[in-house]
């Protein structure tokens, strides 16, 4: 019995020492790494080159690293004098078209004259600068007529009453957030070739002169406005003329076109929609939302 027990213990023991190794090695090799992963620079270049560690393995470390080079000519010259052989100044010339370009497409795609992807978009500042933050629709999820109050207004007025009509979209507040004083630009397609489900107002429309910017009412757990009214004998249906909002808008370029409301929208939450056709649940059934939060 003593035997035995002195030879389980013996094992866990053992075990135990294995496990703690093991993982005494994950950690020791993790903060290695840690510690080797550094930005590539010029001055590293020419250490690396003054090692020999040849030309494959240096250019084999830009892919592995974060690569900061200075592809001045000065700098060129310099990287020659201290050695550092062509084929690898030539591969961290690469490296620095490759940084200017992605650098160039995102100045590219906040310059809001280049021709973007069709739809609306909100220019707002983000720190100490300007960027395009494009407004996705947001589904219509309800409509309705009134309400328990309308309903006994119309029985006690034989439906001379008034009714609203209204439609919502859930949650509270948009994803896109600007500030007040913040412009838009509406990119056209102009030609119906490339016309697809998610886009095709901006296939149908050719100015922003067609959409009316309305400021939305929070209710509860979600955002409404009213499409028109009804009674027992007329039905109107549209967006009323007291609540849109007037904007101008130029034509900055061709199918682009930079829209400013006239007066400084208020904290709130509004939507551009498509005012060709009325939106309900049921058609054109979509709106670009944004809030302006301060």
């Amino acid at each position: 019995m003593k035997k035995e027990k002195k030879f389980f213990n013996g094992n866990f023991q053992k075990c135990l020492r294995m496990t703690f190794g093991l993982l005494l090695s994950f950690i020791l090799a993790f903060n290695c790494y840690s510690q080797t992963e550094e930005v590539l620079d010029n001055k590293k270049v020419v250490e690396l080159t003054k090692s020999n560690l040849g030309d494959e393995l240096i250019i084999g470390l830009f892919s592995s690293s974060t690569c900061n080079f200075d592809c001045s000519i000065s700098s060129i010259v310099q990287l020659k004098k201290d050695g550092v052989s062509e084929k690898v100044i030539s591969e961290m010339m690469k490296r620095c078209d490759s940084q200017k370009n992605v650098m160039k497409k995102e100045m590219d795609f906040n310059n809001p004259s280049d021709m973007h992807e069709p739809g609306i978009y909100f220019y707002v500042q983000e720190g100490n600068t300007n960027v395009l933050r494009k407004l996705y629709t947001t589904v219509i999820t309800g409509s309705q007529s009134g309400g328990f109050g309308t309903a006994l207004a119309q029985h006690f007025t034989y439906g001379l009453a008034k009714a609203s009509k209204k439609s919502s979209l859930d949650g509270v507040t948009a994803n896109v957030k600007g500030k007040s004083g913040s412009v838009f630009y509406f990119y056209f397609e102009g030609s119906s070739q490339n016309s697809n489900l998610s886009n095709w107002w901006f296939t149908n429309a050719t100015s922003p002169n067609e959409f009316a910017l309305i400021k939305l009412e929070v209710k509860d757990q979600h955002r409404e406005f009213k499409y028109g009214t009804s009674d027992a004998y007329t039905s109107k249906t549209g967006v009323d003329e007291k609540q849109k909002i007037p904007f101008t808008f130029e034509e900055i370029g061709k199918g682009i076109f930079k829209v400013t409301p006239k007066n400084t929208l208020t904290a709130g939450e509004y939507c551009f929609i498509y005012s060709a056709t009325v939106p309900t649940a049921y058609t054109n059934d979509k709106v670009f939302d944004f809030s302006i939060n301060y």
